[in-house]
């Protein structure tokens, strides 16, 4: 691009767009002949009027050199053919050989043929031109001239369709501007006229503030502050023309216009595509909340994709979404979710800012510490591995994280999360690879395995304490876990008379002794009634040995208190947790 200097990768992007003078293969259709209505007649009357009267008028103005170092001058060629032409404007038996020759200079001819048709005295029927850029228009084919030459020299006062005279010169190399006030050929230098590009900033599909005097300074885009204009923060080109107009233009005022600005910007000038030759491109541009200097590589990713805009191979509308992509594919490093950023140490904020409950946030931070790659997860959930560590979200949801990552981690999620680990994990694993959403999954084994999570929290497994303790380990386990309801049948259908007695201390720790007594002797209440403190104090340690991690020290010692209590001679095993 004329500053960008961009030689960053190649960016995907919207559908390409050919204009006038960027394709040899360009085509223009024709739409044959139709008769002429009063009002095309008399517009085409008074432009054939005008090329009779002052043909002059119709030419483009040269204000720059038309040759580069020794080469042939093929615009003082066509200049030359075309006022041979002119000057015999009245000769109508030698315009009609000049029309109808084969060979010689295609504009020349067109304007041969288009004095023919000034000097016919009625005009009834018309031959119709049509195009996307340039609009519809009507004309009087004549001769073997140029088509679009004379499209262009009839409709000379049309600032647009006169530029088509002159496509084949832009295409080897030479510049054309046209606006209401004026029309000039800058020979082979680009050099775009203030008023040119004044006039057509003033008609583009964006709003712009002007600068005093409405011609050089800086025209800012109605999206964005002034002040703000250099610095990242409003995401914007700087445009600076080398005719000493800078445009600021926020990316943000592209995004849903009817009308293309870069069209409507190129559309009276040929060659069409050259806008880049114009200007110097700063790009201001970068995710929101990445600090920092732009990486070198960025920026060329990013000046590649304003190069394809500003020759007309991208459209306004994705302008923003592939400068944004080119930006994410440099990065090599942190959290991207749509277009915010998180530095590689910002995890917890990440994680916090994707949609998703409790256990799919957990499981994102889970996988976090073993994803050995970077992944990008594109809008419609497939999972792409990165070469760098970036993590790249296009929704923001931790749903879609895990389902593009589920088949190469979802075993390590599992072991992490919920310690399942063999043909258990993998049946899972397989299970959910279906495509069922995380949340409820989630829920659902979370509810499964949370009995589980609390059991593996207590020192000893079933069978390992001695008798009573065992029963009354059991006891507690149970009932916090699944409730106290399960517990009371336990406690009056113990089998041993020592389990019964611990059944009874059970019992009177929760209230329930008065409408159980009649199932228990009265020595086993007495024995079970001096157990029920140190009992009640081993039920609270377990409360609190679920909620905190440093609780099993407490548990232990509320065992031992028991142990004493019930005159076990046995020593505590060592705990197994």
């Amino acid at each position: 691009m004329g500053g960008s200097a961009a030689r960053g990768e190649r960016v995907q992007g919207g559908n390409p767009v050919e204009f006038p003078g960027q394709k040899k293969q360009q085509r223009f259709r024709m739409r044959g002949i139709k008769k002429a209505s009063a009002g095309v007649r008399e517009r085409l009357r008074r432009n054939l009027d005008i090329l009779l009267d002052d043909p002059h008028a119709t030419l483009p103005e040269v204000t720059g050199p038309t040759r580069k170092g020794f080469g042939r001058d093929r615009m003082k060629g066509a200049l030359s053919e075309i006022e041979k032409v002119l000057r015999k404007r009245e000769n109508r038996k030698w315009l009609q050989k000049r029309m109808t020759r084969q060979g010689g200079d295609g504009i020349a001819k067109a304007y041969a043929g288009s004095l023919m048709a000034a000097h016919e005295e009625e005009i009834s029927t018309v031959s119709v031109f049509n195009d996307q850029l340039y609009g519809s228009a009507s004309f009087v084919q004549r001769g073997k001239g140029t088509r679009l030459s004379m499209v262009g020299i009839q409709n000379h006062s049309n600032p647009k369709i006169r530029l088509l005279t002159w496509l084949e010169m832009a295409k080897r190399g030479y510049w054309f501007f046209s606006w209401s006030e004026g029309f000039v050929c800058t020979g082979v230098e680009p050099a775009p006229p203030v008023e040119w590009l004044a006039e057509a900033l003033r008609g583009a599909p964006v709003e712009f503030t002007e600068p005093e005097g409405g011609g050089e300074g800086l025209w800012v885009s109605k999206g964005m502050d002034a002040d703000a204009v250099g610095s990242v923060g409003t995401n914007h080109l700087l445009l600076k023309f080398t005719n000493g107009i800078d445009i600021a233009l926020a990316l943000s005022d592209l995004g849903s216009l009817k009308d293309s600005f870069i069209i409507s910007a190129a559309a009276t000038m040929v060659p069409t595509n050259g806008l880049g030759s114009l200007l110097q491109a700063e790009i201001h541009c970068a995710p929101e909340g990445f600090e920092g200097d732009i990486p070198d590589a960025a920026s060329e990713a990013m000046g590649a994709v304003v190069d394809r805009w500003l020759g007309l191979n991208l459209e306004d509308g994705v302008l923003a979404a592939d400068i944004h992509d080119a930006f994410a594919t440099q990065l090599t490093e942190g959290y991207l979710i749509g277009r915010r950023y998180f530095p590689a140490d910002a995890g917890a904020e990440f994680i916090e800012e994707l949609q998703g409950g409790t256990l799919e946030k957990e499981a994102v931070e889970a996988l976090l510490d073993v994803l050995e790659d970077g992944i990008r997860v594109d809008a419609s959930g497939e999972g792409h591995t990165l070469s760098s560590s970036l993590v790249r979200l296009e929704t923001g949801t931790a749903n879609s994280l895990l389902t593009a990552t589920w088949d190469e981690y979802g075993l390590d999620l599992l072991e992490s999360l919920f310690d399942i680990t063999g043909d258990e994990a993998e049946r899972i694993q397989s299970k959910q690879a279906r495509g069922r959403g995380f949340g409820n999954f989630l829920r659902r084994l979370d509810e499964q395995q949370s009995g589980v999570r609390k059991q593996r929290k207590f020192p000893w497994l079933d069978g390992v304490l001695p008798t009573p303790l065992d029963f009354a380990d059991q006891l507690v386990r149970r009932g916090r876990i699944d409730g106290l309801g399960p517990t009371i049948s336990m406690a009056r259908k113990a089998s041993r008379d020592v389990d019964l007695a611990m059944g009874w201390a059970w019992l009177v720790v929760h209230g329930k002794g008065e409408g159980e007594a009649w199932h228990f002797e009265p020595d086993t209440r007495d024995k079970g009634g001096d157990w029920a403190p140190p009992l009640e104090r081993l039920w609270e340690a377990a409360e609190q040995l679920l909620e905190d991690d440093d609780g099993v020290s407490g548990y232990i010692e509320a065992m031992e208190g028991l142990r004493r209590a019930t005159g076990t001679i046995a020593d505590l095993p060592e705990s197994e947790r």
